[in-house]
């Protein structure tokens, strides 16, 4: 998630110049604000006096600048005891202090650098009547000015929460009813808040011809909306028809079911047809189902007049009861179904992701698009709603094909209420072509429905496969099934499943290592036919596998009595089991290794893709440990990312010139003449074209910080802890990689490329200089056994990549990974094993 926001943070500044305008703003009025704070401190420290020297007219445009963004709890709200800390009343009397001291009714007011109203708008916002009379004085035309950019008016901003302020300004002979840029009147804004007091005022200036509202309403809409009955007896009693339809044919009566208002439902349902619709086909029940709105929906379902309308159909084809699914309202669809049939489909011919939508369809994947992210709870909620009407068939399928059980692969909570539903076809394919119940309730470890959807479907298990290729026997083996279960798909499993391979490229027996389900293992091996040599490319082999993962004694000796040549079996490295070990520096594996193989000197003869034997890959302390004079490689001293890098300083003219194109850094560090910049070469790059750039300085107040750039015929490329910068810079300059410096290039792009934890970095000494040094002696010496300088292994002409081995120290924990690395720089972990987890310290070299 953090690795995601800030993605979308880069998004935004690289492609959205605004944004970064955005944040400078933005962090400018914090400031602003943060320095104010320490006024108004200063100020009620001397007692709050009426009268403080030096008041400014800038400090009056930054009161008026703060009184912005807190309008609606300091202004609206007046800042009662209940909304405000003591922390934030303070700040808003000190600004309303300052602000008082304008003199400028007409000045703009500029709020993150765009328009906010005038001086005298913001008075009569906050109630301020001796300001406005103040300003008055000054212009008497003021009192009715409008905001450039909005068109409101002081009587505009009053209206919403001041009786006083509004009274002074209709006693100044104001206009009652001014319309601003979208064509509102004042009185709107009281409707809203339900202030009487001020809705009084305003109408009793107003002639019956100002009390319309934008896009052909009348205020009786608006009253219809916010639920104010006593301000549309008002309206009414002043000539206004409760029964007008507004441009798109939504009656006030519309308004009052959208909204949930009941008794504004009930009181203009005597005025129109309740069971009328709007524009688009939507009757009262459409529109509080799909909003949610129960008691309305309750209301509705027992009024006469709607008794033939439950059922009608919106422009788009749907019920009520549609609406309600897709909006996920599980109480309303639970009402709707003492008169709804479950299984209906939106009846309109549709094509795309929501044809052929029946109500559950709708609940589990809303309007048709993906679900992934949405809230849970609400989903389930609905659909269970939904399943406990007996009428429900959950096996039914979209347009696409898929049914619910499909369409709810994102919440496994509700695939398993599913799972249990008596009605579903346990056999039955949950999209074209897919898996079936029985496998869904394998891959989610529901014992309870695989144990009922067998014994329903009559099918025998082992006979299912899922899309990625996995028998029964797979999916029992992963999520270590119940004993009883994997008996049972055994007594019915044909030869040839023993040794299927998924799409991975696991056959049952890889599966059952990997979940570290000995039993099991031990249990397959059995099986006569069985071939614990078979497995996909780039995997491990078995006994590898079975090593790394701690496999018991019983399960070694059973694995190598099957297939005695798996202590020679190689890997994609051409590495047996010895030559893992002796790379690791895993004794434990040696002494197994050399103790069982009925000839170990073998084991250590075996030479791997680039012809070294495993003594060859051995540290000086496992040659120690062993007594071993055997041959030897070099064992290269720890590397860093920018181990033999040669940094030049930059030219104060060049300087000058990267200054003027990246500072402020990221928009918060600023780059001042005490910053140093410097500038090297990289192996894997043309030195005529790349260059890495390195900027620091001593006035950042962030340990450690160094920012770095790469640099391609005028192009920077800000390494930030992410890949598609490097990805970039390598699809425009080009890398050239080969085997003497593939490995600079591993532990470059491991160093850049981040997670929320930190760098991937590649540990492979103690002497390295990031290796944290305030970790415990016992966390050192579990270091020492386990870091080892990459290794290069090779390379693979079939998919033009480069084969390598590292430690990596990521976050807290140290792994052991093998790359492949691809010519144009991608990089892949093929696999990964665990040596050390929760370390005391992580890696600390902040990039940002």
């Amino acid at each position: 998630a953090a690795n995601g926001l800030r993605l979308v943070h880069e998004a935004v500044i690289r492609y959205w110049p605004d944004a970064l305008n955005w944040f400078k703003n933005k962090k400018d009025f914090l400031k602003k604000e943060a320095l104010y704070r320490q006024k108004a401190n200063e100020w009620s420290s001397n007692g709050r006096p009426a009268e403080v020297e030096f008041i400014t007219q800038d400090d009056v445009e930054d009161a008026a600048e703060i009184l912005s963004p807190y309008l609606r709890d300091w202004g609206l709200r007046q800042g009662s005891a209940d909304s405000l800390s003591e922390y934030d009343k303070l700040l808003r009397d000190y600004c309303l202090f300052v602000f008082r001291q304008s003199r400028t009714p007409d000045k703009a007011i500029k709020y993150m650098a765009k328009p906010a109203g005038t001086h005298v708008f913001r008075a009569a916002q906050y109630g301020m009547v001796g300001l406005l009379d103040a300003f008055r004085q000054i212009d008497p035309a003021c009192l009715e000015l409008p905001n450039n950019d909005t068109g409101n008016t002081p009587l505009h901003g009053a209206a919403w929460a001041h009786a006083d302020t509004v009274e002074y300004l209709l006693r100044q002979g104001v206009a009652p009813a001014p319309r601003n840029n979208k064509g509102w009147t004042p009185i709107a804004a009281p409707i809203l808040m339900g202030r009487m007091d001020i809705f009084r005022l305003l109408l009793k200036a107003s002639k019956p011809e100002e009390l319309d509202a934008p896009n052909g309403r009348n205020l009786l809409h608006i009253c219809a909306e916010y639920g104010r009955v006593d301000m549309a007896h008002l309206l009414i009693y002043e000539g206004l028809d409760p029964g007008l339809p507004d441009d798109r044919r939504w009656k006030p009566f519309h308004y009052a079911a959208n909204s949930g208002e009941l008794e504004a439902l009930k009181f203009f349902g005597k005025f129109s047809d309740i069971t009328e619709t709007t524009g688009q086909g939507f009757n009262a029940l459409h529109l509080a189902a799909a909003n949610g709105h129960a008691a309305v929906v309750h209301y509705l379902l027992n009024e006469p007049r709607f008794h033939q309308h439950y059922n009608a159909r919106t422009e788009e084809g749907k019920t009520a009861l549609h609406l309600a699914a897709e909006n996920r309202h599980g109480e309303v669809v639970s009402l709707l179904l003492q008169a709804c049939d479950p299984n209906e489909p939106v009846s309109k011919a549709q094509s795309g992701p929501g044809q052929n939508f029946r109500p559950l369809h709708l609940a589990i994947n809303g309007r048709g698009y993906s679900s992934a992210s949405d809230d849970p709870d609400p989903i389930f909620e609905t659909a269970a709603a939904l399943l406990d009407d007996g009428r429900t068939d959950p096996n039914l399928p979209d347009g696409r094909g898929r049914t619910p059980l499909q369409m709810a692969a994102s919440f496994p909570k509700l695939q398993k209420l599913l799972l249990r539903h008596p009605k579903l076809e346990a056999a039955q394919p949950i999209s074209e072509g897919g898996e079936t119940p029985i496998t869904v309730s394998a891959k989610l470890g529901d014992w309870e429905s695989f144990r009922a959807l067998t014994k329903r479907s009559g099918h025998v298990a082992s006979e299912l496969a899922d899309e990625a290729g996995n028998t029964m026997l797979h999916l029992l083996s992963e999520r270590n099934a119940p004993p009883d279960l994997i008996e049972n798909t055994l007594a019915n499993l044909a030869p040839e499943g023993l040794n299927t391979l998924n799409k991975e490229g696991l056959t049952p027996l890889f599966s059952a290592i990997k979940s570290k389900n000995w039993m099991l293992v031990r249990k397959l091996l059995e099986f006569k036919g069985i071939d614990p040599t078979l497995k996909g490319e780039r995997k491990p082999t078995a006994l590898m596998l079975a090593l790394e993962l701690k496999a018991d004694k019983d399960t070694l000796d059973t694995l190598v009595r099957v297939a005695p040549s798996l202590f020679t079996e190689t890997d994609y490295f051409g590495w047996t089991p010895l030559h893992r070990a002796v790379a690791f520096q895993q004794t434990d594996w040696i002494n197994w290794l050399q103790n069982n193989a009925e000839e170990p000197k073998t084991l250590w003869e075996q030479t791997d893709l680039l012809g070294r034997r495993p003594m060859g890959l051995a540290s000086p302390s496992i040659k120690k440990k062993l007594g071993s004079s055997r041959e030897s490689g070099n064992w290269p001293r720890p590397r860093s990312w920018d181990s033999g890098l040669e940094w030049k300083p930059i030219k104060a003219e060049d300087k000058e010139k990267l200054k003027a194109r990246i500072d402020p850094v990221d928009g918060q560090f600023t780059v001042d003449e005490h910053a140093d910049a410097h500038t090297a070469v990289l192996s894997f790059y043309d030195p005529e074209k790349v260059r890495i750039i390195r900027v620091k300085s001593p006035a950042w107040n962030y340990s450690g910080l160094n920012v770095y750039y790469l640099e391609y015929e005028e192009n920077l490329f800000r390494l930030n802890g992410t890949s598609p910068p490097i990805h970039e810079l390598n699809s425009k300059a080009g890398i050239s990689l080969n085997p003497e410096n593939v490995l600079d290039y591993l532990r470059f792009f491991c160093f850049f490329v981040r997670g929320e934890g930190g760098p991937f970095l590649i540990a492979e000494g103690l002497a390295q200089e990031e290796i944290p040094s305030s970790l415990t002696e016992v966390e050192r010496e579990a270091l020492e056994k386990v870091l080892r300088p990459a290794c290069y292994n090779g390379y693979d002409e079939e998919r033009g990549e480069f084969l390598a081995i590292a430690t990596i120290y990521y976050s807290n924990s140290v792994f052991f990974a093998d790359f492949a690395i691809r010519n144009t720089g991608m990089i892949e972990m093929i696999e990964d094993l665990n040596a050390i987890e929760n370390l005391s310290a992580g890696i600390a070299r902040p990039l940002k």
